[in-house]
């Protein structure tokens, strides 16, 4: 069995001015900040993903790319529809089809889903606020085996304003 590692992402805080589509909406000046804060903090962790996968949402994607920047080495950043305001299985479905051989994936998308992908994931039930992550090990040959049994151990699970 090899060790792969979920990052679990909720974007970071977005801006409620009104003009703004839900799926257009920007980040806050909170949330410019509080992103490439929590990549830092990954890196200083020792938890660097080589692949990124986040929502088409604007304040997902620019999430991604802030802590994509953080990380100090060219990563994949790919935009996945089915990421938009997700179900969980939505979330173990384009893990486990769209990793490859990654050995760590960070998924940057949305709430409810992505606090029911960490309860579905490691049996924890938490509410991700903007931009925490939760850190999921897997004893699992390939992702596609999340697709049989998506049951990991939760490493480390940080909120923004534990980091200040």
């Amino acid at each position: 069995m090899t060790m792969r590692t979920l990052i679990l992402m909720r974007h970071a805080k977005s801006s409620w001015e009104t003009g703004f589509a839900d799926h257009e909406r920007p980040l806050n000046d909170r949330g410019e900040l509080a992103a490439p804060l929590m990549g830092r903090w990954l890196v200083s962790q020792g938890v660097s993903p080589d692949l990124v996968l986040c929502s088409t949402a604007t304040r997902a994607h620019r999430t991604a790319e802030l802590v994509a920047g953080e990380i100090g080495q060219s990563i994949d950043v790919r935009i996945v529809k089915q990421l938009y305001l997700p179900l969980p299985q939505d979330i173990i479905e384009v893990v486990g089809t769209e990793s490859g051989n990654a050995s760590t994936v960070l998924v940057v998308a949305h709430n409810p889903g992505i606090s029911s992908a960490v309860e579905e994931c490691a049996g924890v039930a938490t509410v991700m606020p903007t931009a925490a992550a939760a850190v999921i090990d897997f004893e699992i040959d390939q992702w596609s085996d999340l697709l049989v049994e998506a049951r990991g151990e939760l490493r480390h699970f940080w909120r923004v304003k534990e980091l200040v």
